[in-house]
């Protein structure tokens, strides 16, 4: 259970597996992600958490998803 969830993670959900072109789908992803923080107003502080908090999820899902 902790390595799919790793593998959630790391791709994603998944978008990483797109067929055609991963990564720029994946950097689409993120960039829905920003535009969606700053639809909300998120100022500075709640991008630093956010960049903390991604950090953090790579760090772990990186680790376990690796073995996968």
């Amino acid at each position: 259970m902790k390595i799919r969830l790793a593998v959630f993670v790391c791709t994603f959900g998944y978008i990483g597996y797109a067929p055609v072109a991963p990564g720029t789908i994946g950097s689409l992803a993120g960039l829905v992600v920003y535009a969606a923080m700053r639809w909300l107003g998120a100022g500075p502080f709640a991008d630093t958490l956010l960049i903390v908090a991604l950090f953090a999820a790579g760090v772990w899902s990186g680790t376990h998803a690796e073995r996968y």
